[in-house]
Formats: structure tokens, sequence, C-alpha cells
């Protein structure tokens, strides 16, 4: 039998791509921006990669889901269908429009599954449809994801947990839904995922909801928290946030950027670029001006590099390759108050006595 014949009757046997003979010669990854460059450089291959799980993880009001709709909302901009699977019933569609989520029969749909396998149901149909061009698919979030069997018989149940019944019933999925996204190649699943602390043992400790078989089936794994507030005149207009990409297959891990989250906006896209292009050196001052050098761009401050930002397509792209060019382990851009020029405030977030000591 020739590897010609091979090839065919394994298709036949299969489904068509289940082998691939390949050329030796590098290709780039595909991805989904998030939106926000600073996590683009820390994802090091530009955004979230196509076909693979990416878990992202963080405290309550660390800017998970703000981070998930740019993300989506950036996936919509290639003409792509966004899912987002509402297990918290929090979505809210006058903030997520505001952070540039497009809504409409041909460009969004939300569910409210019940349970966590009715959830991989609409996935699982969605992913079996070639027709439907979608781009990505968020769970918000896997720790509010009830499994089928804590919803029966609740009154018998309640106050009786069954110990690790998410953890299970995520890995009996996850081995199931591999094969599917091998298959789309085009497809992101975002899981937003909540911490725990783990009972027992001698000294806190911390994990996320799904056991360990999310964390190994996880193509990439981003920690997000909140390091700080920013405050005008006393009053707190957002947040100092870390971003680390813990886990990455597809990339360099471990690598931390810092940017700005600013209540009920979200992201400030050009004062992200800005910040993290000045810390890169891609951007080089000379007295209250910046030059992008081999380039005709002298820009006046912040205000001249946002102008230009929001106007010339070209400026975003050259500044965007060049960010991802860059290579260092971790970047932190001066906070977005001194950016916009208005005095910025950092002050240390309440933190529980239990977490200090970690």
């Amino acid at each position: 039998m020739s590897i010609k014949s091979l090839r065919k009757d394994l298709e036949k046997s299969f489904g068509e791509g289940i082998v691939s003979f390949l050329d030796g010669k590098a290709k780039t990854r595909e991805a989904y921006s998030t939106g926000v460059l600073s996590v683009d450089y820390g994802l090091v291959i530009g955004g979230y990669p196509k076909g693979y799980f990416v878990e992202l993880y963080g405290k309550e009001g660390s800017g998970k889901t703000t981070l998930a709709v740019s993300a989506a909302a950036t996936c919509q901009l290639q003409k792509k269908f966004v899912v987002w699977l509402d297990y918290e019933n929090s979505f809210d569609q006058t903030y997520f429009g505001n952070l540039g989520l497009q809504f409409g029969e041909d460009k969004f749909m939300v569910a409210y599954p019940p349970t966590l396998e009715d959830g991989f149901r609409i996935i699982y149909k969605i992913m079996q449809d070639d027709d439907i061009p979608v781009g990505m698919i968020v769970i918000d979030s896997l720790a509010l994801a009830t499994p089928e069997g804590d919803v029966k018989d609740l009154d018998e149940r309640m106050g009786k947990g069954q110990m690790g019944g998410t953890a299970r019933c995520v890995g009996q999925i996850l081995k199931q839904m591999t094969p599917i996204f091998t298959q789309r190649k085009d497809v992101t699943l975002l899981i937003l995922n909540q911490i725990r602390n783990v009972i027992g043992g001698f000294m806190p400790s911390q994990t996320t909801t799904g056991g360990l078989s999310l964390k190994y089936s996880a193509h990439i794994r981003q920690e997000i928290k909140r390091i700080g507030l920013i405050k005008n005149g006393g009053k707190p207009i957002g947040s100092r946030t870390k971003i680390k990409c813990v886990k990455s297959k597809v990339g360099v891990p471990l690598r931390e950027v810092e940017t700005d989250l600013l209540f009920g906006t979200g992201f400030d896209i050009a004062a992200d670029a800005f910040g993290i292009a000045v810390a890169l050196g891609v951007l080089q001052k000379s007295g209250p001006m910046y030059a992008l050098p081999d380039t005709e761009y002298k820009l006046r401050g912040s205000n001249g590099f946002r102008e230009v930002w929001g106007q010339d397509e070209i400026f975003r792209a050259t500044i965007r390759e060049r960010v991802l060019a860059c290579d260092a382990p971790s970047v932190a851009p001066e906070a977005i108050g001194e950016v916009e020029g208005f005095q910025a405030e950092m002050a240390k977030p309440e933190i529980p006595e239990e977490d200090e000591k970690q």
C-alpha cells in the first residue's frame, strides 16, 4: 500500500483531515487579538490561538469578563460569529456594547444553559454545523456551571455537596471536545474561571474550578489580578491590572504585563498601546516628542499618539508589529492616569489576612 493509498484509506475510515503531512516549513500560528496590545504581547503569538482552549481565571472584579468581551469584539471584526454561554446570568448588553461587541443574528448569540452538560451540548451542536462561521465561544463562567447530578433532587442534596462533581464532568467533556476543535481549527474556546480556597491543609492555598483535567487540557492559562486602584481626586476610577500567562503550549509562558482597566469603559486601548510601546522602546522620546524610528511619525505626547492611533490604520499595524517582535519577560508601563494627564494615585487593594500569608 502506497502512502497516498494509506492516507485515502485513513480519511475514508476516520474522516478528512485525520492525518497531515508536513513540509517542515514554519507556519505562523493564527490568533484572535484580545484587543489589548499589552495582553497580546504577553501571549507572545498576538492573541488567543485559533482552534485551542484558553482558561482565563482570577478573583472577582479582576477584569475577566471585560477582557473576554474585548477579545470577542475583536474576533467579530474578522466577520466571525461569537457564542456566549452565560452561567452567571450577568450579561449586560449596554456595557458589552460600549466595549465594542456587536449584536445581531449573524454576529452574536447568548445562551443560558441550565446545567454544565447542556452548555457543552450547545457547543457540540454549533461545532457540528460548518455553515456557522463561529470564531469564539466564551463560557462565563465554569465555576457557576452546575452538573446535572447536582440539579436533580435539589432538596435532598441541599447542603450535601458532591466533592469533585464538576471536575469529573469537565474531564469527561473535554476529552470529547478536543477532537472536535482539532477539526475546526478556526474556533477558540475561552473559559472564564474563578479562584477557590483548597479545603484542608496547614497553609492557605487556592485552586480553580474544573480540577486537574482543565489545567492539562487548556493550551493557555492566564491569571488576571487587580494589584492597585487608580484614583482621581480620591475617587476610584479604575484598577491597575496584572495579567500573567501561567501556561502556554503555543508560546513562551510566564510573561507578565500590566495595564489599566477603567470602570465602566473597559481597557483604554490607545493608552495601553502607548504605554507598552514606550516601555519596550518602540517609541523613542526626545523632549515632549515621541518618534517611531524609520518612519515620519512624530507625536506630541500621549494625546498626539491617541489622535494618530485613532485615525491611521498603518500606524496601528506598525506599532503592533514592532511591539509583538520585542522580547522581554515582563512589562509594566506607566499608569494610565499619568498618560491621560491627571495624577494617578495608586492604592493597595484590601487583601484578606488569609491571602497575605501566601
